[in-house]
């Protein structure tokens, strides 16, 4: 389920709280070429915490993969 940008966090929270929305969870955002450790995140989904990759490596987005922490 994709949450609208428009949804406030009191709104995501209740879905969270349905069990409508997985909880937010802790990731490793990790450099595929080099293995090399660039941030940890909260996301819903590994797709998210890609999309919140800090910015050097933004740009690099196809390269960064997500492991659960």
């Amino acid at each position: 389920m994709n949450t609208p940008s428009h949804m406030t966090d009191a709104e995501i929270n209740l879905l969270v709280e349905e069990q409508q929305l997985p909880a937010y969870r802790e990731w490793l955002l990790i450099w595929a070429p080099t293995a090399q450790h660039i941030a940890t995140v909260h996301s819903h989904t590994a797709r998210g915490a890609v999309r919140k990759a800090p910015a050097p490596w933004s740009k690099y987005r196809g390269e960064i993969y997500a492991k659960e922490a």
